[in-house]
């Protein structure tokens, strides 16, 4: 491929994540009636029906018409639990109150989580031992995912669904019981690798990362 072709593709990139975050982002969030209306795929778990870096649009749902076998966009909420001077206190997304200062969850990974600790950023694993300040805390638990997950519905009950990814040998210990409030909408289209240069538009519109850093994502496998 020469280079005008490289740069011919990096631009349709660029162009088409700037239309996604000025225009798709800003606007289709109402019309699709979703918080979440543009996902990038981020994980093999449900290939080949999708792959690492395709993008999807997501229109929102009422529960009552999620069926079995749709595929479903929703969030797993970020929780923690932490010990302060013989005190627990159980953390989410919204500030709590501790002896260390109003604390809350940013981000989920497994089993570690970032804390943020009034105007500071604390990095922990569960089971750890930390200290802001003058005072140590420990993680007894951490739970929960900072990005949206993107499943198939294997189960629908009268207020909750299960879902299992196509791709994964078992359901998750999340899966087995979602409820109505954490499901953004269903899967609409998809982009197939658009997701490839990693979403400027999600960087410009303050998500994870720096303005105009392009990562590729590695296609999954066959």
């Amino acid at each position: 491929m020469n280079s005008d072709s490289v740069i011919g593709k990096e631009i349709y990139f660029i162009s088409l994540a700037l239309l996604l975050a000025f225009g798709i982002l800003q606007t289709t969030g109402t019309a699709l009636s979703t918080e979440k209306p543009v996902v990038s795929v981020v994980s093999c778990s449900m290939y080949p029906e999708m792959d690492r870096g395709d993008i999807l649009m997501v229109r929102g749902v009422d529960f009552d018409s999620v069926e079995e076998g749709q595929v479903v966009i929703y969030q797993v909420p970020m929780e923690a639990e932490i010990e302060v001077d013989g005190n627990t206190y159980d953390l989410g997304e919204e500030p709590v109150e501790t002896s260390l200062g109003n604390v809350h969850v940013t981000y989920v990974e497994d089993q570690s989580a970032r804390f943020r600790i009034d105007r500071s950023n604390v990095d922990v694993v569960e089971g750890g031992e930390y200290s802001s300040g003058d005072q140590s805390f420990r993680v007894n638990d951490v739970s929960g995912l900072s990005i949206p997950v993107v499943h198939r519905v294997i189960e629908k009950r009268n207020d909750s669904i299960a879902t299992k990814g196509d791709a994964n040998p078992e359901q998750l210990d999340f899966e087995e019981e979602i409820r109505p409030e954490q499901i953004h909408g269903q899967v609409v289209f998809r982009i197939p690798k658009v997701g490839a240069v990693k979403l400027i538009a999600m960087d410009l519109v303050g998500l994870e990362g720096s303005p105009l850093s392009i990562d590729e994502y590695r296609p999954c496998p066959d």
